[in-house]
C-alpha cells in the first residue's frame, strides 16, 4: 500500500480527508505523490495496536481452506449483518475447539454446522465443535453476526460519503484489521485456497471485490454481488468497496489471442478522468510482466476502485486507490507491483514487510527504466534518477523489530531502503541472474500463492547466482544506516605502457563493516574512463591498479549502486606548496607529461630552465582534477623553436597575494 506525504498537523487530518473527497479534479504534481505509506495517524488506532497480533492457542492446529462471506450493507443507521462460513483442516492434534479472530464490538448471533456453542471475548471467538476432530479431517463452521465495525482512523471498515454526498463503504484491513469486520484466522501465514464473497447493497449501488464477478441478483431493495476469488488470498487482502460508482472496463492483451479484463470503479463524474488516468495500465502490465513474469492472476482480472483514503491498497485483483490522475502513475505501478509481491507471495511476518513494500517500491523504479523518467529516455539513467529520488539515509532497520507500533511496520525505511536492497542486489548478482531470481521467486511452487520469509528469497537468489548472500542480507536488513567510505589514491610510478595506482578505502561508520563490491572509475587525460569492480570487506583496505593510461581523477561508485556516503579524502595536513609528482618519460624526445599536486585554490604554472638558469619555457596546465594538474612539454621554447638536447630543470610556480611561490625543481633530460 502507498500513502502520499502531506505536511499537515495530526489534528487537521480528518478535515483534510473530507477536503480531499470534496475537491474537484485537479492536477497533482508528481512529487506530491511521493511515498510514505499506510500510516493510520490516529491515536485510537495506535492504542489498538499496542498488543502484537499472535495466533491464539490452538489456531496453528488448523489450516484455513475456504471462506464464504455473505454481508449486507445498511445505511442510516450504518451497520452490516451477515454470515461467514469457513472450512478448516485439522493438522497435528485432535481438536474439539476452533478459535477465530473477531472484534469484541461485533455481535455474534448464532453458530452452526460443526460449531455448537461459542464464547466471544478478548478479540477471540471460540467455537465449541460437535465432536473431537482428528488430524486430516475437515471442520466446517458458520457464524451469523451483525454490528458496526470499528472504524480506526482511515481503516479497517469505513462508512463514508462520496463527493456527491451519497453513502459509501470500503475496507482496508492491513495489517490486523480483517477481524474487525469478519471472523477469520487473521494472519498472513495461512491463506485460504479460495473465497466467495456475496455483498448485499442497496439497489443502485455497485460492489467491487476480489476475483471474478459470478452473479448479480436483485431481491426487493437489495442487489447481491457474488465475487469469487479462486486463488489463495491473505485475509487482509479480502476487500469490498460499495457505492454509487461509475463502472467501465477495458482489456489487457498479453498475447495474440489472449486478454484479461481491466475493471474500474470510480466516483460519479469521474469516468473520463479515470480513462485518462488509467490509460497506461496495459503498459504497466507489460513492463512488470517483463521484469517479474506473467501477471499472477491472469485468469481473473486486474481492477482499481476509488475509495476515500489518500493513497492505495493492493487488494488482490482489485486495488483501492485514492487519487485519479495520470500523475499518480507511481501509485498505480506500486500497487500493481504488489500483485506479484504482497499478493501472489505474501510476507509471512510483518517484521519482514519489506518483502511486500520494498519490492513494490522497486517496481516503480523499474517502470521508470522501462518508460523513462525525469527527462531521461527509457534506460538505466532514468532508473538511476528514480532510485535517487527514493534514497533512504535514516537510522532505522529494514527488519521491523517491534511490530506492536504501526509506525514501525509501515515506516518509510521498509519502502525506500527495502527498494535499495534490491537495487544493490541487482549489482551484486548482475542483471541476468537478478531478474531470473525475481521471476523464479514469484513463480516457484515452493512459495507462489503462499507466505514467504526473507530466507526464501535469499535461497532463490543463491540458487540462481551460486553466491553466498548471507552477509549481504544480514548487513542491509538488520543494521541501521549504511557504509561511509573515504577513499584516496596515488600514482606510484609510471612507465611508457602502464601507470600504477594505489587506491585506499576506509569505512568510517560506527556500525558493522560492510562487505560489498564497489566500482572504481578512473577518468583519463584523453577524456576516456574505465570502471573496475573491487571487493571491499575490511574497515581499511588498499588496492593496486595497473592502468594503460594516466588517470586524471577517480570516483568511487559513481553510478550509486551502493547506499552510502563516499568522499575523497583530503590530507590531514594540506601541502602549502605545489609539488611535482610525476614526469615521464625521462629522458624524452618528442613530448613529456608532468603532473603536479596542488591542493591550493588556484592553478599553477611550470617554468623550465636550462643548466645556465635561463628561462626556456612557461607552461599552463592542459587539464586538472581535484588536486592534480597535468602539463605537457613538447621540447620547444617560448618562441616555438626546438631546444637542444641536454638537462633542464622544471619547477612549479604559483602567483599568490604575497608574491610568487615556487616548488621544488626536478631534472629532466631532453634528447633530440
Amino acid at each position: 500500500m502507498k500513502m502520499f506525504v502531506y505536511s499537515i498537523v495530526l489534528s487537521l487530518l480528518f478535515c483534510f480527508e473530507q477536503a480531499v473527497l470534496s475537491q474537484p479534479y485537479l492536477p497533482v504534481p508528481e512529487d506530491d505523490a511521493l511515498l510514505e505509506h499506510k500510516q493510520r495517524l490516529v491515536a485510537a488506532f495506535q492504542k489498538r495496536m499496542q498488543e502484537q497480533h499472535t495466533l491464539a492457542p490452538g489456531q496453528s492446529n488448523f489450516d484455513a481452506l475456504y471462506y464464504k462471506l455473505e454481508i449486507d450493507i445498511h445505511y442510516d443507521p450504518n451497520f452490516i449483518e451477515g454470515s461467514v462460513t469457513g472450512r478448516f483442516r485439522v493438522l497435528q492434534q485432535p481438536a474439539d475447539t476452533l478459535r477465530l479472530d473477531f472484534d469484541d464490538g461485533m455481535q455474534v448471533k448464532t453458530v452452526s454446522e460443526a460449531a455448537v456453542s461459542f464464547q466471544h471475548n478478548g478479540q477471540i471467538l471460540s467455537l465449541a465443535l460437535d465432536r473431537t476432530y482428528q488430524p486430516g479431517e475437515i471442520v466446517s463452521v458458520r457464524i451469523s453476526y451483525s454490528g458496526k465495525p470499528s472504524n480506526q482512523g482511515f481503516g479497517y471498515f469505513s462508512f463514508r460519503s462520496m463527493p456527491d454526498g451519497s453513502p459509501q463503504v470500503w475496507s482496508l484491513s492491513e495489517p490486523y484489521g480483517a477481524k474487525y469486520w469478519w471472523p477469520c484466522k487473521d494472519t498472513p501465514t495461512d491463506k485460504p485456497d479460495s473465497v466467495d464473497f456475496i455483498i448485499g447493497a442497496p439497489t443502485g449501488q455497485l460492489a467491487a471485490s476480489n476475483g471474478v464477478l459470478r452473479d448479480v441478483v436483485s431481491i426487493d431493495s437489495m442487489t447481491y454481488f457474488h465475487w469469487h476469488e479462486s486463488y489463495p488470498i491473505a485475509t487482509y487482502l479480502v476487500s469490498l468497496a460499495v457505492g454509487n460508482y461509475e463502472h467501465f472496463q477495458e482489456y489487457y492483451h498479453y498475447g495474440q489471442a489472449d486478454s484479461m479484463l481491466l475493471d474500474y470503479y470510480v466516483y460519479p463524474g469521474y469516468t473520463d478522468k479515470g480513462k485518462d488516468a488509467f490509460k497506461d495500465m496495459s503498459d504497466y502490465l507489460d513492463a512488470l510482466s517483463h521484469y517479474f513474469g506473467p501477471y499472477p492472476f491472469l485468469r481473473e482480472k486486474y481492477g482499481q476502485v476509488q475509495f476515500g483514503w489518500g493513497g492505495g491498497m493492493e487488494h488482490q485483483t482489485m486495488t483501492s486507490i485514492g487519487g485519479v490522475h495520470p500523475n499518480y502513475w507511481s501509485l498505480y505501478v506500486h500497487e500493481l507491483g504488489h500483485q506479484w509481491f504482497g499478493d501472489a507471495v505474501t510476507c509471512a511476518s510483518w517484521q519482514e514487510i519489506w518483502l511486500n513494500e520494498g519490492f513494490a517500491t522497486y517496481s516503480e523504479a523499474l517502470y521508470a527504466e522501462w518508460a523513462g523518467y525525469a527527462g531521461y529516455p527509457p534506460g538505466i539513467e532514468a532508473y538511476r534518477a528514480y532510485m535517487g529520488r527514493i534514497r533512504y539515509t535514516d537510522e532505522k532497520t529494514v527488519f521491523v523489530e517491534d511490530t506492536t507500533n504501526i509506525y514501525n511496520i509501515f515506516n518509510v525505511v521498509v519502502y525506500f531502503k527495502g527498494a535499495w536492497v534490491l537495487h544493490m542486489l541487482r549489482h551484486v548478482m548482475g542483471d541476468d541472474d537478478f531478474f531470473t531470481a525475481l521471476r523464479q521467486y514469484v513463480s516457484d511452487p515452493r512459495w507462489v500463492y503462499g507466505s514467504v520469509r526473507t530466507q526464501d528469497f535469499q535461497t532463490v537468489c543463491e540458487e540462481v547466482s551460486g553466491l553466498d548472500l548471507a552477509q549481504f542480507f544480514n548487513q542491509w536488513l538488520y543494521y541501521p544506516y549504511f557504509p561511509s567510505y573515504k577513499y584516496e589514491w596515488k600514482m606510484e610510478r609510471n612507465t611508457a605502457s602502464k601507470t600504477e595506482v594505489r587506491f585506499k578505502i576506509t569505512q568510517t561508520q560506527e556500525t558493522t563493516v560492510y562487505e560489498m563490491p564497489l566500482d572504481v572509475t578512473f577518468y583519463f587525460i584523453d577524456g576516456s574512463d574505465s570502471t573496475l569492480t573491487i571487493q571491499n570487506y575490511l574497515q581499511e583496505q588498499e588496492y593496486t591498479f595497473r592502468l594503460n593510461k594516466m588517470p586524471l581523477s577517480a570516483v568511487l561508485d559513481k553510478d550509486d549502486w551502493v547506499l552510502k556516503i563516499a568522499e575523497e579524502k583530503i590530507p590531514d595536513q594540506i601541502p602549502k606548496t605545489v609539488n611535482i609528482r610525476l614526469w615521464y618519460p625521462n629522458p624524452f624526445n618528442a613530448r613529456q607529461t608532468i603532473i603536479t599536486e596542488n591542493w591550493l585554490n588556484q592553478r599553477s604554472r611550470l617554468q623550465i630552465f636550462d643548466v645556465l638558469g635561463r628561462l626556456v619555457r612557461e607552461l599552463d596546465p592542459i587539464n586538472h582534477s581535484r588536486n592534480l594538474e597535468f602539463f605537457e612539454w613538447d621540447g620547444r621554447n617560448n618562441q616555438g623553436k626546438k631546444t637542444a638536447s641536454g638537462i633542464y630543470f622544471v619547477r612549479p610556480v604559483l602567483n599568490t597575494t604575497t608574491g610568487i611561490q615556487t616548488g621544488k625543481s626536478v631534472k629532466v633530460v631532453h634528447l633530440q
